[in-house]
């Protein structure tokens, strides 16, 4: 095992002072407010991706097979970003691989935040990295200039898995969460620039106009699918909490467009009712899910666009975490699940007060 830095090195204790309660999702952390561009507004650079590139996982359900499969059959390089990880099967399929000949890298962020005691990380990646220690995986600490990497990222081979979850138990039985399996090959060569760049503590820019890429472009990406919708915008978060989110929702409203938005419930993210409030003030229809826990971060306009990723409405993971997604434009089949889903969720969750 390799590792690129000590996590002793990262001052958590300087940034917990600096960013406070929530930090890793954005609650309670916002940039000052600069008028929205109106140039192009609602225009989606991302192109549709071919029939069968994209695949849909819906959690709680989905499971662990198809993930664990794929990293059995990897034939050359594995490649795990991840915010959090803890499931057995998994750090034992990516050792086996690495057994095997695969070159596998694992990146993990040092410090995940700690919401029941912030002055003290969760020690979930440390545990981890002592699982990985003395096997041939290649394991690395995340970049510390992000204040977190919050993205959730497998590359096998020639697929990329992009995700709302963390690879934990909580997160795959008890969650709404996502996954999106990508074999696209601008987006998966894409993600592993990023990789790369990310592993060697480098600066980059992608290029690919699909991917939804924080601190990078992830403001501009998601904003354009909010703002081309003309009828209907479905947003369902975990977390919202960001100036220019607060005006773009207006604006929208102002458009006619039917807006419906579910965010995790109050009792577990307390900051959510005031952006719940604030929202159906405007004129949106905004609602709690509690059971399952919500974690996912997507978006669905008019039917025809969307993203999905762990990017959530926060100034903090728009602007300062290491984050990562997709824009899905012109799949119905994708879309129209997404949209199954959050009408399943929507009647189970509570109305605003």
């Amino acid at each position: 095992m390799s590792q690129s830095r000590n996590p002793a090195i990262k001052d958590f204790f300087k940034k917990t002072m600096l960013i406070g309660m929530f930090l890793a999702v954005g609650c309670g952390v916002q940039a000052p407010f600069s008028p929205l561009a109106q140039n192009g507004a609602g225009t989606i650079d991302a192109k549709a991706h071919k029939p069968g590139e994209l695949e849909l996982q819906v959690f709680p359900g989905a499971g662990l097979d198809r993930m664990l499969a794929s990293i059995k059959e990897a034939k050359k390089t594995v490649q795990m970003e991840m915010y959090m990880i803890t499931l057995e099967p998994v750090i034992n399929e990516l050792i086996a691989a690495a057994d095997r000949g695969v070159k596998v890298q694992v990146q993990l962020e040092a410090n995940p935040f700690n919401p029941n005691n912030p002055s003290a990380p969760l020690p979930t990646n440390q545990i981890a990295a002592r699982k990985f220690k003395d096997t041939k995986v290649q394991l690395a600490w995340t970049d510390p200039s992000f204040n977190f990497t919050h993205a959730k990222c497998l590359i096998v081979d020639d697929t990329a898995w992009i995700l709302s979850l963390n690879l934990t138990k909580s997160a795959i039985e008890q969650n709404r969460e996502f996954a999106i399996v990508d074999k696209s090959p601008s987006d998966v060569a894409e993600l592993k620039n990023i990789f790369k760049s990310d592993w060697l503590h480098e600066a980059y820019v992608p290029k690919d106009q699909d991917l939804v890429i924080s601190p990078v472009n992830s403001r501009k990406q998601i904003f354009d699918v909010v703002q081309s919708a003309k009828k209907e915008l479905l947003i369902g978060v975990e977390v919202a909490g960001d100036p220019q989110t607060d005006e773009l929702i207006a604006q929208t409203l102002k458009k006619g467009v039917h807006l419906r938005i579910i965010l995790a419930h109050y009792k577990k993210i307390d900051c959510n009712l005031e952006i719940g409030k604030k929202w159906k003030s405007l004129g949106a229809e905004v609602r709690f899910l509690g059971k399952p826990f919500y974690h996912a971060k997507y978006l669905v306009a008019d039917g025809k666009a969307g993203y999905m990723g762990s990017v959530n409405l926060t100034t903090n993971s728009m602007d300062s975490n290491r984050e990562v997604g997709v824009i899905i434009k012109k799949d119905a089949t994708i879309l129209g699940a997404f949209t199954k889903v959050f009408d399943t969720d929507w009647a189970a969750a509570e109305p605003c007060p």
